[in-house]
């Protein structure tokens, strides 16, 4: 359960940057 957590965490941190990026 902490596992998949954490998971959904570094996948929503990597779009959040992505995105910024992109707007840029």
């Amino acid at each position: 359960m902490f596992r998949l957590i954490l998971l959904c965490q570094l996948r929503i941190e990597a779009i959040d940057s992505f995105l910024k990026s992109n707007a840029i």
